[in-house]
């Protein structure tokens, strides 16, 4: 079986974290950002989840972030969606950092990745595009990884799905031209990263930090922590 590409998951693959414990921290920051626009923690709360429900439930005719953006727009006037947007933008670039506390670093991740482009195979940055490409490059920072590490990385710009929806991993395939049964998909979370089997792909579990809700059971899916993804990687 030919290997041409890995995908590799971010938050909770290549950057361990507890879910829970990231996002708590990550809107409490967000609500002292928007806070100078006189936006409350329950309005945030509610538009921002209004805003992921329509990338969630994106048909594919709209990016990412045109998706999010046309559900604050139509709950707010345009001015002040734009301030969001600037504010949150700009949020991204610096103060988004702060989320570096409930990030664990492992050297491991690198190695995964530096193991596949030494096999000499493409390498993904597969993350569920809900945030920007500069809140995904701060992120990447954390396991001291950067955009040049991979040849596409997903963000709500450039992305017309999410997960778990098949259609994404579709997108990313088309665009880079690949047959999805030439691919590794590698992740942590048992819904979002093995639905691109839904294609074709391959896909390894890491269980480090796995996400499991719907108690999947992956005795049949390679899976490991970090020293057998490296090896599994190496075996391809």
């Amino acid at each position: 079986m030919t290997t041409k590409a890995v995908f590799f998951d971010l938050d909770g693959t290549l950057l361990p974290m507890d879910l829970d414990v990231f996002t708590r921290c990550y809107f409490k920051l967000v609500f002292a950002e928007l806070a100078p626009l006189g936006m409350r923690p329950e309005e945030i709360l509610s538009l921002f989840g209004d805003g992921i429900d329509g990338m969630l439930k994106n048909d594919g005719t709209k990016t990412n972030r045109e998706a999010f953006w046309a559900r604050v727009n139509g709950r707010c006037d345009k001015e002040k969606a734009a301030a969001m947007e600037a504010r949150m933008n700009a949020f991204y670039a610096d103060g988004f950092r702060k989320t570096a506390v409930t990030c664990r670093y492992d050297p491991r991740a690198r190695i995964a990745v530096e193991t596949a482009k030494k096999k000499g195979f493409l390498t993904v940055l597969a993350t569920n595009p809900v945030f920007p490409a500069v809140a995904t490059e701060t992120r990447m920072g954390f396991v001291g990884l950067s955009p040049r590490d991979f040849c596409h990385v997903t963000a709500y710009e450039n992305s017309r799905y999410c997960k778990p929806d098949p259609r994404y991993y579709r997108e990313i395939t088309d665009h880079l031209g690949l047959d999805p049964a030439d691919c590794v998909m590698v992740g942590n979370d048992t819904a979002d990263d093995l639905a691109a089997a839904g294609i074709g792909m391959r896909v390894f579990i890491l269980t480090d930090c796995i996400i499991d809700a719907g108690g999947v059971d992956i005795s049949a899916v390679p899976h490991g922590d970090f020293n057998d993804l490296i090896a599994f990687i190496g075996s391809l």
